[in-house]
């Protein structure tokens, strides 16, 4: 699971915010799925502005942890929904799903090592 993240990143943050790592990861997992909540109900609504805000918060969150992958998705999605095009859009939003559970689980794991 930890391929999810940069481990370099995440060892940083670890060092510089000591304890307060803890409620990065806490806030990044709670933000990130009222986000994920957000981009599926505009995905089924047909909202391009809501999706592109949605993704773009996410992908920059993720690229704050180390998360390169799952910013890599939210980006495309970002795109999908600046270009008022959502034509596939739910397999990479189904990519962000799978990989944002993998990113908290290696989140999860490292705070506690």
């Amino acid at each position: 699971m930890m391929e999810s993240v940069n481990l370099g990143v995440l060892a940083e943050l670890k060092e510089l915010l000591a304890e307060g790592f803890e409620v990065l990861v806490e806030r990044f997992i709670l933000d990130g799925q009222a986000r994920i909540d957000k981009m599926q109900e505009a995905l089924s609504a047909g909202s391009a502005e809501v999706l592109y805000a949605e993704a773009h918060g996410l992908k920059g969150s993720s690229r704050n942890v180390g998360a390169n992958l799952l910013a890599d998705y939210c980006g495309q999605l970002e795109a999908m929904g600046h270009a008022q095009n959502l034509a596939g859009a739910e397999p990479i939003f189904s990519a962000v799903v799978k990989e944002f559970s993998a990113v908290c689980q290696a989140l999860q794991d490292f705070s506690v090592a």
